[in-house]
C-alpha cells in the first residue's frame, strides 16, 4: 500500500525522571522517579508519482506522567520527501523535518529546569544533480536547520545552521556507489 495508519500505546517508567545527580532529592512538588503514558497516532507515506515519488510519516503523540503532570505534553514528528527526475537527466530531493519534544529535565550548566520546556527541530534540504543516471552525476545540495526551546533560561542553546555541498558520484555496480564532495 502506499499509505499506512496506526496506533500505539507505550508505558514507560523512568527512575531519575528530573536527571537529578546522585543523591540529589526532588523538589518539593516533584517526583524523582516518574511512569509516563504516551498514546500515539502514526502514518506514512511513499507513492511512486511516474519519475517521482513522495514519502513522509507523521506521528502524533500525547504524554502523560503519573506524578510530574506538570510535564504533560504533546509531542510530534513530521518528515517528508519527493525524490524526483526528468527526461534531462537532471534529479534530486527535497526534503523537510519538523519534530517537537519534551526536552530534557537538566542540564550540568542550567539545573533543575521546573517548567515544562519543549524542544522544536526543523530541517530542510535540497539536493540537485546533474548527468547520466546510475554513472557519473555532478550535485549540488543546500541544507538548513534549526532548534528553538521554549524555556527562555535553553535559549543560548537554540541553532541555526546552512550548509551548501558541492559533489560528484559515480556509480561503478548495482553494489558500489563512490562519491566525494565538499
Amino acid at each position: 500500500n502506499a499509505w499506512s495508519l496506526g496506533a500505539a500505546q507505550t508505558f514507560t517508567r523512568d527512575s531519575n525522571l528530573l536527571r537529578l545527580g546522585d543523591g540529589q532529592d526532588a523538589p518539593a512538588g516533584y517526583a524523582r522517579a516518574d511512569t509516563v503514558s504516551s498514546t500515539a497516532l502514526l502514518g506514512t507515506l511513499d507513492q511512486k508519482l511516474g519519475r517521482q515519488r513522495l514519502y513522509g510519516s507523521l506521528t502524533l503523540r500525547d504524554n502523560r506522567l503519573e506524578r510530574n503532570s506538570v510535564y504533560n505534553n504533546q509531542s510530534q514528528a513530521l518528515s517528508l520527501g519527493l525524490d524526483w527526475e526528468t527526461v534531462e537527466r537532471f534529479s534530486g530531493n527535497v526534503t523537510f523535518e519538523r519534530a517537537r519534544n519534551l526536552a530534557a529535565f537538566a542540564s550540568a550548566d542550567n539545573g533543575f529546569v521546573a517548567d515544562r520546556n519543549t524542544e522544536t527541530t526543523q530541517r530542510g534540504g535540497l539536493v540537485v544533480r546533474r548527468g547520466l543516471p546510475d554513472q557519473l552525476q555532478f550535485e549540488l545540495g543546500l541544507d538548513h536547520q534549526s532548534v528553538d526551546y521554549s524555556a527562555p533560561l535553553y535559549a543560548r542553546y537554540e541553532l541555526r545552521q546552512s550548509s551548501v555541498s558541492v559533489g560528484a558520484r559515480l556509480r561503478t555496480s548495482a553494489a558500489l556507489l563512490l562519491s566525494a564532495g565538499v
